[in-house]
């Protein structure tokens, strides 16, 4: 299950915390080459990561991280409207019903063939914790790759604006409407009727 992890709990989650950041030094920093800040300990740490983040993260009977995501109100600092905003061809879309999504991961320790599956229960939790708290829609900027991938995912995701080219990387914007409908096509499309997503109590009341 996909662990919802926020100001209020983070204490909880010290651990699983302390092993997604370091993974995300290990995929963004030493094998993809941004430039991001990584604290002494190897952890990689930016200033979206406050307490208005969110983060969504898949781990194993021993915290190991598996896969995780960082979402961000977007009537907050977020890194579309901040770093972004050419991406989009009619501005960033903003609002208290739009969240931004990103540091999407998946483990470098998974075998190969577990990355995707992980991909997919880690969207489902992202799909079920909007509708859960009103998110009608999610946006956020990848490479042209995964961007092609998203489109093609089975849900209503539209590209933002034209692809461009930044530090020699081709990306793009994104946003996807979330709806009853958008989750039943993804369970659908990726074979499954459970939930992915756990809620601590407080957070459910």
């Amino acid at each position: 299950m996909v662990a919802v992890i926020t100001k209020t709990n983070r204490g909880a989650y010290a651990e699983q915390l302390r092993a997604m950041h370091r993974d995300r030094a290990r995929i963004f920093v030493e094998a993809w080459r941004w430039r991001l800040p990584v604290t002494g300990d190897g952890l990689e740490i930016d200033q979206y990561d406050t307490d208005d983040a969110i983060y969504l993260v898949d781990f194993d009977a021993d915290c190991a991280h598996l896969a995780s995501l960082r979402l961000l109100p977007t009537t907050r600092p977020h890194l579309m409207s901040d770093m972004f905003p050419d991406l989009c061809a009619d501005g960033p879309v903003v609002g208290d019903d739009v969240w931004e999504i990103s540091r999407l991961c998946t483990s470098p320790e998974l075998p190969q063939d577990r990355h995707r599956p992980m991909r997919n229960r880690l969207a489902r939790a992202m799909l079920e914790f909007g509708f859960l708290f009103g998110i009608t829609r999610f946006v956020g900027v990848t490479n042209l790759q995964y961007l092609s991938r998203m489109l093609a995912f089975g849900w209503e995701c539209m590209p933002l604006g034209l692809p461009k080219e930044m530090d020699g990387v081709p990306v793009g914007a994104f946003v996807i409407d979330n709806s009853p409908a958008s989750i039943e096509a993804f369970r659908a499309r990726t074979g499954t009727r459970f939930p992915a997503l756990q809620l601590d109590r407080d957070l459910a009341a």
